[in-house]
């Protein structure tokens, strides 16, 4: 169930934009003060995760952070605090100075349109959220806590369990897929990520090891 523009309680209170970065139809600026509320009607009452289309729009340059409400409570402690990236890369590539030392990049926001469940931010939890929602009337409410957001839509449905590796294997035999011959080596170089969720997630130096002079930290990629 898309839960979009259409939806939006006071619609003529929000500055929107049709059609932006790629994106099919209207969308709305969440600033970082206030509280945007979408009224909606349920068909069958149960659990469902909530998924978000959104863009990282101009802000100050921070995690983007929400606290949700259905109809009009905050369904559990961790509901208070939703975190939503921004999509960060090299400014440039890894340079060296005259001593053949890596000099570290800066590194700049490349904004995306990005879709993600309503989940832990922590990773304590893995799986996506799930939410009662009452047949009939329901209503979301998205707090601002931290930093502009551009929200395309919200979509309730059920998370796609992954498949286990047998059943994997199975569709695999199935759809005729070729094995992958063991002569080819694909080699990513980790410190050459092309985008990241924080920029704090940098290569870094590790002297650690005589056989490693080069780590990097652990990077988020999309």
């Amino acid at each position: 169930m898309v839960i979009d523009y259409q939806s939006l309680v006071d619609q003529e209170n929000y500055e929107t934009l049709k059609d932006y970065e790629g994106s099919d139809g209207i969308s709305v600026i969440c600033p970082e003060e206030g509280t945007m509320k979408w009224e909606f009607d349920v068909e069958e009452a149960g659990l469902y995760n909530v998924e978000i289309e959104y863009y990282p729009y101009k802000g100050k340059g921070m995690n983007i952070e929400r606290e949700l409400s259905i109809n009009g409570e905050i369904p559990f402690r961790n509901a208070q605090y939703l975190s939503f990236s921004r999509v960060w890369r090299d400014a440039t590539k890894i340079e060296q100075d005259a001593n053949q030392n890596d000099i570290r990049p800066s590194q700049v926001e490349d904004p995306k349109w990005q879709s993600t469940y309503f989940n832990d931010y922590l990773g304590y939890e893995q799986e996506p959220f799930l939410f009662h929602f009452e047949k009939g009337t329901n209503t979301i409410e998205l707090k601002s806590i931290q930093d502009t957001m551009l929200i395309h839509s919200l979509v309730l449905k059920q998370h796609e369990e992954i498949p286990t590796y047998k059943e994997l294997k199975a569709l695999y035999k199935k759809d005729n897929y070729q094995k992958v011959k063991l002569d080819q080596e694909i080699k990513i170089q980790a410190e050459q990520a092309a985008y990241k969720s924080d920029p704090m997630l940098y290569p870094t130096y590790d002297f650690s090891s005589s056989f490693k002079r080069l780590s990097v930290r652990v990077l988020m990629f999309f």
